[in-house]
């Protein structure tokens, strides 16, 4: 309505656009600049109905979505948060000191996730979590994919080599092959720091590791079964065309392997 009315009694006077009214006809605006520019100009992490409010002459939606898309230039802080990243502070001597972490831990364990990463710089470059204090984990992991984004692949929440492109999936299952022993625990956690569920992945890590009972996994690699002798200790407790394998509770029959046997580790022999 508003429109209408200012057309009728300007249209002389005043160009009218779709989205907005000018003095001057050849005049453009690019929505993506001025969103950009005005989060600039604030110096801080802002939320989204902050830059909709100080944008009113601009229509919401197009404020918001440009807001959302300049994701590489805008990085998120959090739900509805972004902060410019010429506001992040870093110095090229303490992006060598990350990198530095980053390449030590991947030349061991082929990836890391941004939470140990973070913890690492909480440590060993201080400095930087110091001068951004106002950024969370998050904010500080996006602005390092901005910076070392050509030296290594940040993957959501795993970091790897440039050539790896590592996934969730791919960093567990790598865990799995690195490690001789390992818990429940430490694995679940884990899967926790790079936002996923061990669940997904139980069955693929057993192509790695035995689970020699309720919380310990053992590397494939360190064990060697008798299956011919196993089978024969099967037969033993077969009473008829087939029977499950809890029924089991004795197995002083089966042959040494160097662990304890259970039925969570029987079931993994086949």
């Amino acid at each position: 309505m508003l429109h209408v009315y200012l057309k009728y009694y300007f249209d002389n006077k005043w160009y009218f656009f779709t989205q907005y009214v000018t003095d001057i006809k050849s005049i453009k605006f690019n929505i993506d600049q001025e969103v950009i520019e005005y989060v600039l100009e604030q110096g801080k992490v802002v939320f989204e109905e902050e830059v909709i409010q100080g944008l009113l002459h601009f229509p919401k939606e197009l404020v918001r979505r440009s807001f959302n898309n300049n994701a590489s230039t805008l990085l998120c802080n959090g739900q509805n948060q972004r902060f410019h990243i010429d506001m992040f502070i870093v110095s090229p001597e303490e992006l060598n000191n990350i990198s530095y972490i980053i390449n030590t831990t991947i030349d061991e364990y082929t990836f890391i996730s941004a939470k140990e990463l973070i913890n690492d710089i909480r440590q060993k470059v201080s400095s930087v979590i110091t001068n951004n204090s106002t950024l969370s984990d998050l904010g500080i992991r996006n602005a390092l994919t901005c910076k070392l984004g050509d030296k290594f692949s940040f993957n959501g929440a795993v970091i790897s080599a440039k050539e790896e492109k590592f996934t969730a999936s791919d960093a567990i299952l790598s865990f799995s092959q690195k490690h001789d022993e390992y818990s429940l625990t430490e694995i679940d956690q884990l899967a926790n720091t790079l936002g996923t569920i061990l669940n997904y992945y139980l069955k693929k890590i057993l192509k790695y590791s035995i689970r020699i009972n309720s919380n310990t996994f053992i590397s494939r690699k360190k064990i060697s079964f008798h299956i011919e002798q196993i089978d024969e200790a099967i037969e033993k407790y077969n009473t008829s065309d087939y029977f499950p394998i809890t029924n089991i509770n004795n197995f002083v029959v089966f042959p040494d392997w160097g662990y304890r046997w259970n039925n969570i580790c029987l079931k993994a022999t086949y």
